[in-house]
């Protein structure tokens, strides 16, 4: 399965606040130019991999981490990375303290972007929506 639509900076304003909510926290707004900035560079092809779904979602986790840093980020990255496999036609297996892990090693060693892809791959299902009942 290819990449489906990516997700708008609306969307990452969106996730940051609601997980802001989430937490308990006041955050500001993220910065338009920056979250704007940040969908344009993951637009560009990878270097030297194919652009998965997998590799999309990773990628974003990984600019979404440094965007906003700290415990806030980390669930920023996490949410994000979630609603863009969704998009993508896929769900995550994994337990969710198992990808907080994964999210938070990325944050600190962004260059284990590639590492997360493929854990990505070995944990995600095909996600088809409810469609309507079939009578027999």
């Amino acid at each position: 399965m290819t990449a489906g639509p990516a997700l708008r900076a609306a969307d990452l304003s969106l996730i940051h606040l609601v997980a802001a909510r989430r937490r308990g926290e006041p955050a500001a707004p993220l910065d338009p130019a920056a979250v704007t900035a940040l969908i344009d560079g993951l637009a560009e092809d990878p270097p030297a991999s194919p652009r998965t779904a997998f590799d999309r979602s990773a990628r974003l986790t990984a600019a979404m981490a440094g965007l906003a840093p700290g415990p806030l980020g980390r669930q920023v990255a996490m949410l994000a990375l979630l609603c863009q496999l969704r998009l993508d036609g896929y769900q995550l297996t994994a337990p969710q303290g198992v990808l907080a892990a994964m999210v938070a090693a990325v944050a600190e060693r962004p260059e284990e972007t590639d590492a997360l892809a493929r854990w990505l791959e070995d944990r995600a299902l095909a996600y088809a929506p409810p469609g309507p009942e079939v009578g027999w």
